[in-house]
């Protein structure tokens, strides 16, 4: 979920348009409002989606720390297309550096499990499509997103199928802060709040909200703090890799492919922060607690963009104009 990332992923995965109306009380006022990481198309490369129509492509690259495996970096390149004000799509992969796994191996009735860490290793592509709309001054996103098996399954970067989510955001403006809940269902954990790194992907049906409120803080940085749940349903197959386990440690996901109906549960909390560092260039980074998991996972990272500044700080002209735009429509 920061998201609670933006970071690392910097998931991965800005954003779709905002349509609240401006309002003079809103900050900063005069340099405009950053849209929350919950709503970027491309949570892991912030600021990457045009506003109002044309091409637009960003990288990402994150150091991320997790309790289970510890540091590893990740580079995400993301390409992203705005139709109009209104709709959307980008793609977008993450390639992992120095990241660890275990191995499990059976030999002679022994079963033995070796921590590998690997130089590099792809994960799956994503393919997201929005559509944004704001019944009753409250900004709609809807956002369908497919993964492409391009992650390494053995690694628990993958499922190694075709998997889809469906996501829908709410968020209401108060002055300069955001109120939203998003409600969605899929069948793959990694479409979930992808923002945020995972030390497992599941493959199954499941159901998820987040909620949460953004804002600025001293007019320059910008905070999101969420709270998420995500439920499965029926069978589920988990794809994970631990690189530690030793004894008195927290309980943390099945290390090897499992079949279970709640493996896949988590629940927690997430914040966001993100700090404008000139015109293409967006410093990032999260903090996630799975409570469900027992497992914390903090990251750091820089985004640069194609075409950034206004197209990431968006200012009260901006969405005064966004508003007319989709009134013609």
């Amino acid at each position: 979920m920061f998201v609670a990332a933006s970071c690392l992923s910097a998931q991965t995965q800005a954003t779709a348009p905002m349509t609240a109306s401006p309002t003079p009380s809103a900050s900063p006022a005069a340099n405009g409002v950053q849209q929350s990481p919950s709503l970027q198309s491309v949570p892991r490369v912030p600021g990457v989606a045009a506003i109002f129509e044309g091409f637009n492509a960003g990288v990402n690259y994150s150091a991320v720390h997790n309790t289970s495996i510890g540091w590893f970096s990740a580079v995400t390149p993301a390409l992203s297309w705005a139709f109009n004000s209104r709709y959307s799509a980008d793609v977008s992969t993450s390639v992992y550096f120095k990241r660890r796994y275990a191995v499990t191996t059976t030999s002679g009735g022994t079963t033995k499990q070796t921590i590998v860490e690997d130089a590099a290793d792809a994960g799956d592509t994503l393919i997201g499509l929005h559509a944004s709309f704001a019944p009753a001054k409250v900004e709609d996103t809807v956002t369908a997103t497919l993964s492409l098996p391009s992650g390494d399954v053995k690694a628990g970067l993958g499922t190694g199928q075709v998997t889809f989510d469906f996501t829908n955001h709410l968020e209401k403006f108060k002055g300069p802060a955001g109120f939203f809940l998003d409600l969605g269902a899929g069948n793959s954990s990694y479409l979930f709040n992808n923002a945020v790194d995972r030390n497992s992907r599941s493959l199954g049906g499941l159901a998820h909200f987040m909620t949460g409120v953004d804002g600025w803080v001293a007019g320059r940085v910008f905070v999101e703090q969420v709270v998420y749940e995500q439920l499965p349903f029926g069978s589920q197959t988990i794809y994970a890799r631990n690189a530690q386990n030793s004894p008195g440690a927290p309980p943390q996901p099945p290390s090897a492919t499992t079949v279970s109906t709640g493996a896949s549960e988590d629940n927690g909390l997430t914040t966001y922060f993100g700090v404008p560092a000139g015109g293409n260039v967006t410093l990032s980074g999260y903090y996630n607690r799975s409570l469900r998991q027992h497992s914390n996972t903090i990251s750091f990272g820089v985004t640069w963009v194609l075409r950034g500044s206004n197209r990431k700080w968006r200012s009260l002209v901006d969405r005064a104009l966004e508003e007319a735009e989709r009134a013609k429509q």
